[in-house]
């Protein structure tokens, strides 16, 4: 079974370009942290509470990134999110960006872990984040 993706749109636009007109990867970059964010808002653990309110980071502590064709001004690019494995404090992720023909622009490896906020000390993800993520990954 294939595993289940969330996916948002992006539209390149022209304060993420170089004066040749293609992202800047930096902004690809961007674009995987919105994904991600609006993916935990998507399982009901939205950054403004979890940090805010409930003093929960998820900082990113492994990244790697491949750059595989530009990404143009005015192109609608469509963002995929794959959880790979959800650990007692930790959350891998992979990250497509796509052109608008599905061909992947951009691939991103990503580790997140779970932290307290203040103490900036790793620790077992909150029991209800750890359930709408297992419950993700259960539904592919």
């Amino acid at each position: 079974m294939a595993p289940r993706v969330f996916t948002i749109p992006i539209l390149v636009r022209f304060k993420h370009c170089d004066p040749a007109g293609i992202a800047f990867y930096p902004r690809l970059l961007e674009f995987a942290n919105d994904t991600v964010e609006a993916w935990f808002a998507e399982l009901g653990a939205g950054f403004p509470s979890l940090i805010g309110e409930r003093g929960v980071g998820v900082p990113t502590v492994g990244l790697a990134a491949r750059f595989l064709k530009p990404c143009r001004h005015g192109e609608a690019l469509e963002s995929r999110l794959t959880p790979v494995k959800l650990g007692d404090r930790s959350l891998d992720l992979r990250i497509v960006l796509a052109g608008p023909e599905g061909d992947p622009r951009a691939e991103f490896d990503i580790t997140l872990v779970c932290v307290e906020r203040d103490a900036v000390a790793s620790r077992v993800w909150p029991e209800d984040v750890r359930e709408a993520i297992e419950g993700w990954l259960r539904a592919a």
